[in-house]
C-alpha cells in the first residue's frame, strides 16, 4: 500500500487519508443501484469525503463498502470501507464499486473529483505571545475581506495551555462557537447573517488560554484530515482560500507543583503512599488566587505570576487533616519552581459515609434511572454497611445494578465492608401514570453506619431542630422537634409558606426531645414550614419540610412547582434528598440549580450550598464517543468547596481556577433514534456560596456541552439572587370576590390592632364572619361602616377564614393572617 501511495504522489494526482467507520448492519437490503457518473467538488483546501449514499441512487444503508480504483493506472486505492476522505489537487477520476457485505450485491460507476475554485484569498496571522499564567492570542486579518463564514481547527500543545474563552474584536463573538475537543485541538466556526467587510490589519477576535505548564508551542491551523475542514466563504463570491502564518507561543511563568497522598498508617510517616484524587488546592496571596485539583496520581501543578504564596489543600471530610498545610512558598522570578506536597492524616479513627442520589429526569409511565454514589471519606473501613432508599408512593422499582430487598417503599442495598473508596449503584423505577403532570416525587437515600466518631454535627451539642410534614385526616400537620440533648434557651422563629405566599409567622421554644405541632387544612396548596435553627448551628440556618398534593382545591386540583423554591435540610452527609417534578416535554441539554429560588427573581438566602445538575442527550444520528462539559463558575462561589456528587457515566473532573471540566471518555452514548432511554446522561455537583453575600448579588451559571467534534451546545443560564425577607407576606388573600371588592389593611402586615377597609361598592348592612383554620367561628360582627378594627375581635396570631355577607348573600371570601 505504501508503494502505491508513493507512486501516486509522484504524479501529483492526490494525497489521500482513509477514514474508517464502524459497520452497522442494515435491517433490510434492497438491490443496489449506482449512479454511472458522479461529480464531486472539494472544499477550498482540496478535501472531500466520499460516502456510499453519494454514489448510489438515494440509498443510504449503513454498512455499504466502497472500493476506489485510480482510473489512470488501475491501482487499487481503497477497499472495503464505508467512507473515504481525500485531498485532491486538480481533477481526478476513480472507478468505484459499492458492495453490500450482507447480500453481496454490488454496483459501480465513475466518480470525478475536481477542485473548487477560490474567489479570493484570506491572509491571517496568529500573533506571537509570551504568557505567564494566561496567554491571549490575537487572530489578525492582514487584508480586507468580505466574509460570510469561517471555520477551521487550531492546533497547539495541550499540555502547555487550555482554552478559556474568546474575546470579541472585529467579529461578533455571539456568532462564534469554539470547541476544545481534546487538549491541543480547538474547533472554531463563525457565521454572519449577511456578508460583512473586515478591513485589513484588524484583530478578528482573541483567544484566551490558561497556562498549564511552561514551554513553547506553535499555534496555527490544523492540516487537512485533523479537526474540521477549513472553509471560508463569501455569500457573493463563494469559496475564499486561506493562507496563514503560525504564532510562536511561549509560556514562561513561575510553577507550583506537588502531590496529595495518604499513607497506610494514615499518619505522617512515608509508609506506602496512596494518591488522593480530585482534592482541591488553592494557591493564593493578597492579589492573586489560583485553584486546581489533583489528578489520578494525586498530582497537581499550576503556573502562576511570580510572588510569595500560601498553598492550601482542602480535605474531603473533617475526619482528615494534613501533616502540614498552608505551606508558604516563594517564587521571586519567572521560571522559578516550588513544590508543596501534602500528606493526609487521620484526625479521627472511624468511617465517614456519604451518599448522593439523583436522576436526570422523571417521566410518567416510563422507566427512569436513579444513580447512587456512595463514598467512605473516613479513616477506617466501614463494616456491615448498607443503603436505604425510601421511594415516593408514585415510584415502583423494577430493576437494579446490585441485589436489593424491599419492604413496601423502602429499598435496602447491602454493601458489606466499604474501604476508603467510592462505589455506585443504579436502579430503575416506573413513575405511575396516575401521577399529575408536574407533580413532585421525592426519594431519600440514607447510608449506614452513621455519626462518624460522634462528629456528624462538627462538635455541636446544642439544640437541633427538625421538621416533619404529614398529610392525613384531611389535614397538613408539621411536627417541629428539638432532637438535641439541650433545651432551647431563647425562642426561634418559624414561617409557613402556602404555595409562594407566607401565610403564618411566629416563634417557638422547645426543651430537649420536645415537639410541637402546626395544623392546616388540606386544600391542595403546597405547604412549607421553615423553622430557624439556634444561633451557632454549623449547617443550614433553618430546618424545613413541605407537603404537596394534600387534598384539592375547589376545582379538584392541587398546586405544583413550589417544592424546590427552598433548599432541603439534608445537611448530614449520610442522607440525601432528591425531589424532582415529573416532566413532559423538556430541553434535553440544560442546567438546573437546587434550590431553584423563590419567585421570578429566584431569591435565596446567603450562606448555603447550591446543587447543580447538567443534563445532556445525544440527539444526533450516531454514537457519541466523547462528551465534554465545560462550566465557568460564578465568582460568587467558594471554589474550595467544589464537590462532584452524582453522574450517569464515569467521567474525569478538573478544576482550573473557576473553570470546571467534566470529560466522559469512551462514553459510547447512543443516539436518540437508536435507543432514546440510553441517549441521556448527566452530572451533578455541589458548591457553597462565598460567605455573607450582600442582598442583590446575582449568582449566574451555564455550561457548554461538546459531543465529539461537534459545535458546543450551551445550556440555559440558571440564576439565584441573594435576598432577605423576600417572601410575600399575605395578610389578606382572596379566595372568592364576585363583586370585585378592594381590601386594604393598615398597618400591614396585619396585627391584632390593624384596621381593614372594604372598598369598591357602597354596601350597607355588611356582616363579617371570621373562623379559625379548623372552622370554628371566632367573630360574627355587623358592620356600621365599610371598615373594622381587628382589636374589637381579640384575635390572636394565626390564620383565619374571613367572609363578608350582604343581604344574606356571600360577597367576599378570603384568608386573614394575623401576625
Amino acid at each position: 500500500m505504501n508503494k502505491k501511495i508513493n507512486d501516486m504522489k509522484k504524479f501529483h494526482h492526490f494525497l489521500f487519508i482513509i477514514g474508517l467507520s464502524i459497520l452497522i448492519l442494515p435491517a433490510a437490503h434492497a438491490q443496489l443501484v449506482c449512479n454511472a457518473d458522479v461529480l464531486v467538488s472539494t472544499l477550498p483546501d482540496g478535501s472531500v469525503t466520499i460516502t456510499s449514499d453519494m454514489l448510489t441512487e438515494g440509498q443510504a444503508l449503513p454498512g455499504l463498502e466502497i472500493e476506489l480504483v485510480n482510473a489512470t493506472d488501475s491501482s487499487e486505492v481503497f477497499n472495503g470501507v464505508e467512507e473515504v476522505f481525500l485531498q485532491v489537487f486538480g481533477t481526478t477520476e476513480f472507478f468505484f464499486t459499492v458492495t453490500d457485505p450482507v447480500t453481496g450485491n454490488s454496483c459501480w460507476g465513475i466518480v470525478t473529483i475536481f477542485s473548487a475554485a477560490c474567489s479570493d484569498t484570506m491572509y491571517v496571522s496568529f500573533t506571537n505571545d509570551v504568557g505567564i499564567d494566561e496567554i491571549i492570542i490575537d487572530v489578525v486579518l492582514e487584508e480586507s475581506q468580505t466574509l460570510a463564514s469561517i471555520q477551521w481547527s487550531n492546533i497547539y500543545d495541550g499540555n502547555i495551555m487550555q482554552f478559556d474563552e474568546v474575546i470579541p474584536a472585529a467579529l461578533n463573538v455571539s456568532n462564534i462557537s469554539f470547541n476544545e475537543i481534546e487538549p491541543g485541538l480547538l474547533n472554531m466556526a463563525w457565521f454572519a447573517p449577511a456578508d460583512i467587510l473586515v478591513n485589513g490589519d484588524q484583530v478578528l477576535f482573541s483567544l484566551k488560554f490558561s497556562v498549564l505548564d511552561n514551554g513553547d508551542t506553535d499555534f496555527g491551523i490544523a492540516p487537512s484530515g485533523v479537526g474540521i475542514p477549513t472553509e471560508i466563504t463569501s455569500l457573493v463570491d463563494g469559496f475564499i482560500c486561506l493562507e496563514y502564518e503560525s504564532g510562536q507561543i511561549t509560556s514562561n511563568g513561575a510553577k507550583v507543583q506537588g502531590t496529595i497522598e495518604r499513607n497506610d498508617d494514615l499518619g505522617c510517616t512515608s509508609n506506602n503512599p496512596s494518591p488522593l484524587q480530585d482534592w482541591v488546592v488553592r494557591i493564593s496571596n493578597a492579589s492573586e488566587t489560583y485553584f486546581t485539583t489533583t489528578d489520578e496520581d494525586g498530582s497537581y501543578k499550576r503556573v502562576v505570576l511570580p510572588g510569595d504564596y500560601t498553598v492550601t489543600a482542602f480535605p474531603y471530610s473533617n475526619m482528615w487533616g494534613f501533616c502540614e498545610n498552608d505551606i508558604a512558598i516563594s517564587l521571586p522570578a519567572i521560571g522559578d519552581e516550588a513544590t508543596a506536597d501534602f500528606t493526609g492524616v487521620a484526625t479521627s479513627s472511624c468511617p465517614f459515609m456519604e451518599v448522593n442520589i439523583s436522576t436526570p429526569f422523571l417521566r410518567r409511565c416510563f422507566s427512569n434511572t436513579y444513580h447512587i454514589e456512595y463514598c467512605n471519606y473516613g479513616t477506617l473501613e466501614a463494616t456491615d454497611a448498607y443503603i436505604e432508599v425510601e421511594l415516593d408512593d408514585f415510584l415502583t422499582i423494577t430493576d437494579a445494578s446490585v441485589p436489593f430487598t424491599q419492604d413496601g417503599q423502602l429499598i435496602t442495598f447491602e454493601l458489606g465492608t466499604v474501604g476508603l473508596e467510592c462505589g455506585n449503584i443504579s436502579f430503575e423505577v416506573i413513575v405511575d401514570c396516575d401521577a399529575e403532570l408536574g407533580q413532585t416525587h421525592c426519594v431519600v437515600a440514607t447510608i449506614f453506619p452513621q455519626d462518624p466518631c460522634g462528629e456528624a454535627l462538627l462538635g455541636w451539642t446544642g439544640p437541633v431542630i427538625e421538621v416533619e410534614a404529614i398529610c392525613e385526616n384531611d389535614e397538613v400537620t408539621f411536627i417541629v422537634e428539638n432532637t438535641g440533648i439541650e433545651n432551647m434557651i431563647t425562642t426561634a422563629d418559624f414561617i409557613v409558606v402556602e404555595d409562594d405566599v407566607m401565610t403564618q409567622a411566629g416563634d417557638f421554644i422547645l426543651d430537649a426531645l420536645e415537639a410541637t405541632e402546626f395544623k392546616f387544612p388540606s386544600n391542595g396548596a403546597t405547604y412549607r414550614l421553615n423553622a430557624d435553627q439556634p444561633s451557632g448551628f454549623p449547617f443550614n440556618e433553618f430546618a424545613t419540610a413541605f407537603v404537596e398534593g394534600c387534598g384539592t382545591d375547589e376545582n379538584g386540583e392541587f398546586s405544583t412547582g413550589f417544592a424546590n423554591n427552598f433548599g432541603s435540610s439534608d445537611y448530614q452527609p449520610y442522607m440525601d434528598y432528591d425531589c424532582q417534578e415529573n416532566i413532559g416535554s423538556y430541553d434535553p441539554n440544560d442546567k438546573a440549580s437546587f434550590p431553584e429560588g423563590y419567585g421570578e427573581e429566584h431569591y435565596v438566602k446567603n450562606n448555603q450550598p447550591i446543587d447543580y445538575k447538567i443534563r445532556f442527550q445525544n440527539t444526533g444520528t450516531d454514537t457519541a464517543f466523547r462528551v465534554v462539559i465545560i462550566d465557568t463558575l460564578s465568582s460568587l462561589l467558594d471554589l474550595s468547596t467544589f464537590r462532584r456528587t452524582t453522574y450517569s457515566h464515569r467521567n474525569d473532573v478538573t478544576l482550573v481556577d473557576n473553570v470546571v471540566t467534566f470529560t466522559f471518555n469512551n462514553i459510547l452514548l447512543v443516539d436518540s433514534t437508536a435507543n432514546e432511554p440510553a441517549s441521556h446522561g448527566y452530572v451533578s455537583f455541589q458548591i457553597d456560596m462565598l460567605p455573607d453575600l450582600a442582598d442583590g448579588n446575582l449568582i449566574e451559571n451555564n455550561a457548554d456541552i461538546y459531543f465529539d467534534f461537534n459545535d458546543p451546545i450551551r445550556t440555559n443560564t440558571t440564576f439565584l439572587e441573594i435576598g432577605t425577607d423576600f417572601i410575600e407576606d399575605a395578610s389578606v388573600s382572596t379566595i372568592d370576590n364576585p363583586f370585585d371588592i378592594n381590601i386594604n389593611i393598615y398597618p400591614n402586615p396585619a396585627r391584632a390592632n390593624s384596621t381593614i377597609s372594604f372598598e369598591g361598592h357602597d354596601f350597607s348592612d355588611l356582616r363579617l364572619e371570621v373562623s379559625n383554620i379548623v372552622g370554628k367561628r371566632v367573630a360574627n360582627k355587623n358592620l356600621k361602616s365599610n371598615q373594622v378594627d381587628l382589636s374589637e375581635m381579640a384575635l390572636v396570631k394565626g390564620t383565619y377564614l374571613m367572609r363578608l355577607v350582604h343581604d344574606s348573600k356571600l360577597v367576599y371570601t378570603g384568608k386573614l393572617i394575623v401576625h
